[in-house]
């Protein structure tokens, strides 16, 4: 996925351009519901065995915590809320979820788009809504995993169905490439130019002809 522009008739504000996947209540439920599971297995340890339960931490959340532990090489999923707030400045978020992205994409990190960032706050306990989440270990959520993965792919299929509906593709580094149809409507262009250009050409060399000719009269 990449931080640059989409068609705006795709996304909106609740579904920013840095997203390359439609989202469902499908995937909305299973992220809820793995989510859940692992925040509960954290805070039953972190009430059994505090110093453990910090040690051995499930998920991490935020834009800086869990591109700090992506870059450390011990997030094994992203969840991203598809609705962060655009801000292009230097320094703003669109910069912290670009470099987030890229950081995952180098290490090949399965990254969900999911939910909203209230309801992923709400989701992990939070009092304020939350950009992403990172999972460090899902280990006895395997299955609902299993299932998300399923669901995510067929996201991802829909959304480049959608992309080359509206005369669009992108290709493997995340950026726009226009499809064969718009490339050959180019060809024809250039073709049309170039015969109208040599038009030009003959008429001017006809015009200087005539001059000449009238010269020698």
């Amino acid at each position: 996925p990449s931080s640059g522009s989409r068609p705006h008739i795709l996304h909106s504000k609740k579904f920013r351009e840095y997203c390359d996947q439609m989202l469902t209540d499908q995937i909305d439920l299973l992220a809820r519901d793995m989510l859940y599971h692992l925040r509960m297995f954290q805070d039953r340890v972190f009430k059994k065995d505090p110093i453990k339960a910090r040690m051995k931490k499930r998920l991490v959340a935020g834009l800086r915590e869990v591109t700090k532990q992506v870059e450390r090489n011990r997030v094994k999923i992203i969840f991203l809320a598809p609705d962060i707030q655009r801000c292009p400045e230097t320094g703003g978020l669109d910069e912290a979820v670009k470099r987030l992205l890229d950081a995952a994409r180098r290490l090949d990190l399965p990254i969900v788009y999911a939910m909203s960032r209230r309801k992923l706050g709400r989701v992990l306990f939070k009092k304020v809504p939350v950009s992403c989440c990172g999972i460090l270990n899902y280990q006895a959520t395997e299955e609902t995993w299993k299932q998300l993965t399923e669901a995510v792919s067929l996201a991802r299929e829909n959304y480049q169905l959608k992309l080359q509906e509206l005369g669009l593709a992108v290709d493997l580094t995340g950026k726009e490439t226009k499809t064969d149809d718009e490339n050959i409507r180019n060809d024809v262009d250039i073709a049309a130019f170039t015969v109208e250009k040599k038009t030009d050409q003959t008429d001017a060399l006809l015009e200087l002809m005539k001059l000449s000719l009238k010269d020698k009269h």
